[in-house]
């Protein structure tokens, strides 16, 4: 890489924006920021590369005209490029224009799908540029190690003023349930986490951070020209447009965030506080001496030595088949312990932690985290039950924590695919061997007629499905939608009456069989996942295909194709390659997900662009639903983007998307009929 490189003054910053307007091709920019707060945090620096000229531009000097120059460019490039577009969106810069590009986009399009590496940008350019860690990018770590250290220093000295030992202080600073001394928080406060911008005003340093923000503009640059022609080579290039186009409806969607009941919240932290202590009183009344539930090997130990319990492993399974009185009663402690401890963090105190700034808790939606296609976000796993203490009081509901935000915008509603993924899958049974019978009769009366004797056509008839009765062939029984789960544990245990409690306790077995072979798991990862007996397991193995046998043809045509061409498809050409012809079994449910993400995605596109004229907005996606925040007086529009995500012209198997609304939190949601 050989680029110019120039720091913009007052004096040059015209010949810049002159130089842009003249340029074309491909531009990539990045921002050097004072945090990772989507909301809070602003640039100090950012970095331009275009037409083999490198600019560093400061934050007084970063105006929208600069970004209004960049609509000449055919793509403009980041790396995670929406944070960049958050940075600047905080400073009141606004981007316009259909242009933009990620290469991280472009890395998840490029590289084998078993390959289980990172696409951070430094990852990316040591393996296929060859670039190394340069000394401006050393000299930037040290000094901010250094300055980590330095904190640390005078930490360990304000711990001595106040009579502990640093030991003492850390034990009681890395538990759970830590709530900072006051001397702590005065320490905090004074001596916060530092930044680039702290190095950045360091004269010794500055010259290093102009280098090495300049080095990452330059690098997102050629990695867009090495990996752009294998995506082409691909034929990825219709993903890759259609993930572009993806970009500014995610960061509307990010900008908007989840309104947080912070009052609730804090309540719920005392409450659970006090409760976790108590739980931790009685485990060692119980055991005899004070542990933490993390200690595995003293666990085990104290299992055999007190009540002659042989634990092979502490972990929840393990402590869930306990039953010797006493051991019972602590193995359910430790293991409630583990939960309370682990929503008091990853809920309670995180989302205290993101609506710190101003109510509403942010996050990012990476679109090019898994391998399939489909998006991630530390927002996707909300439990949808609450947690209560012994005497069933409620001491935390994740979901009760998120509410309505008001000013208008008093409901929020829900969409969600019902059961897409196996939906999907039922679709290919359709149309690669003609529909599998339980599968497809799970969501349309496949093979079946009306009392006329019209044969149910599932091309023509989609609509009529549930607005008419219609009766199966081989007995004349009215229809109705196969309960898969059913299905599965039907065939394992013939011998059980579906109408008995036993046959309910029963198909949980079914259901976790069900959803973990659409995943491609085999009878020995069905062992492993959900701790079945190998006869258990052989036996819900084999009833999975009994149940659906059609499935077995979408197998092999998945792994016959894979021979074949060295990849597979999903049904919007989103190609899987695999490193490792062992993993060829992955890519039974890369396709399904795969699908199904790039279904969610391009409808994501599309109600972004039906919305743009009113006030009505993206709130979060989570898994397969999308939630908005609806504008009083525009509750007409649910109806038509149900319409619309329904609307899936290559399914023949019915789409539903399901309705939610709630009017206080999100606990609260009623099924809208």
């Amino acid at each position: 890489m050989s680029y110019k490189r120039i720091i913009i003054t007052a004096d040059n910053y015209q010949s810049m924006l002159e130089h842009m307007t003249k340029a074309t091709g491909w531009l990539s920019f990045d921002t050097e920021t004072t945090g990772l707060h989507l909301k809070a945090d602003t640039p100090f620096l950012m970095t331009l590369t275009f037409d083999n000229t490198t600019y560093a531009v400061e934050r007084d000097q970063i105006h929208q005209e600069i970004f209004d120059s960049m609509k000449h460019f055919d793509l403009v490039f980041g790396h995670n490029i929406k944070y960049d577009l958050h940075m600047l969106a905080n400073i009141g810069i606004d981007y316009k224009w259909n242009n933009l590009a990620d290469t991280m986009i472009l890395a998840r399009l490029s590289l084998e799908t078993d390959e289980m590496q990172t696409i951070a940008l430094k990852a990316l350019a040591k393996k296929y540029l060859s670039v190394e860690t340069g000394a401006d990018e050393i000299k930037i770590k040290s000094a901010l190690t250094a300055l980590r250290r330095q904190n640390t220093a005078l930490l360990k000295m304000a711990i001595k003023e106040e009579g502990m030992t640093k030991k003492a202080f850390d034990e009681l600073a890395n538990d759970a349930i830590y709530e900072p001394l006051d001397f702590h928080k005065k320490f905090m406060e004074e001596h916060p986490e530092p930044t680039y911008l702290d190095i950045y005003k360091d004269p010794l340093y500055t010259q290093a951070m102009l280098e090495y923000a300049m080095n990452d503009t330059e690098i997102t640059l050629e990695l867009a020209k090495l990996m752009y022609p294998v995506v082409i080579g691909r034929e990825q290039l219709h993903l890759f447009k259609k993930e572009n186009n993806l970009i500014l409806p995610l960061f509307r969607m990010e900008r908007v965030g989840l309104n947080v009941d912070r009052d609730y919240l804090e309540t719920s932290r005392i409450k659970t506080r006090e409760y976790i202590i108590y739980k931790r009183r009685q485990l060692c009344e119980l055991v005899g001496e004070t542990i933490k539930v993390g200690q595995h090997k003293r666990i085990k130990d104290l299992f055999k030595e007190k009540w002659g319990v042989v634990l092979q492993s502490s972990d929840d399974r393990a402590l869930a088949g306990v039953s010797r009185p006493g051991a019972q009663t602590a193995a359910e402690i430790i293991r409630e312990l583990r939960t309370l401890e682990k929503w008091y963090s990853a809920y309670i105190l995180r989302l205290l932690d993101k609506s710190a700034f101003d109510g509403r808790a942010y996050t990012q939606i990476n679109q090019s985290a898994a391998n399939t296609g489909r998006v991630s976000s530390d927002f996707q796993q909300f439990p949808k039950h609450a947690m209560y203490d012994d005497n069933n009081q409620e001491l935390f509901h994740p979901r009760r924590a998120i509410i309505t935000t008001g000013n208008g915008y008093d409901n929020t509603y829900y969409l969600d695919y019902s059961q897409i993924e196996l939906r999907v899958q039922a679709n290919y049974t359709f149309d690669i061997s003609g529909g599998d019978l339980n599968m497809c009769r799970a969501y349309m009366p496949f093979k079946c007629h009306n009392a006329s004797g019209k044969k149910f056509d599932p091309l023509e008839d989609k609509d009529l499905t549930f607005k008419e009765k219609w009766l199966q062939d081989e007995n004349n029984a009215v229809w109705k939608p196969v309960d898969l789960h059913s299905a599965t544990t039907m065939e394992a245990f013939p011998e059980v009456d579906p109408t008995t409690s036993e046959f309910k306790e029963l198909r949980a077995l079914g259901k976790a069989t069900n959803f973990a072979k659409n995943y491609g798991a085999t009878a020995g990862a069905l062992m492993t996942q959900f701790g079945f007996s190998k006869e258990v397991a052989a036996k819900m193995d084999e009833a999975y295909y009994r149940a659906f046998p059609k499935i077995l043809d979408y197998q092999k045509l998945v792994r016959d194709s894979y021979t074949r061409r060295g990849f597979v498809k999903n049904r919007y050409g989103r190609r899987y390659y695999l490193g490792d012809r062992r993993f060829v079994y992955k890519l039974y449910n890369y396709i399904i997900q795969g699908t199904c993400a790039d279904m969610l995605k391009e409808k994501i596109i599309e109600v972004d662009s039906f919305l743009k004229p009113y006030k009505t907005r993206f709130q979060m996606n989570i898994h397969d639903e999308l939630s908005f925040e609806v504008y009083k007086g525009e509750e007409f529009l649910i109806p038509t983007i149900k319409k619309m995500m329904e609307d899936v012209d290559w399914m023949t198997v019915p789409v539903v998307a399901d309705v939610e609304v709630t009017h206080t939190n999100w606990a609260e949601k009623e099924v809208v009929r």
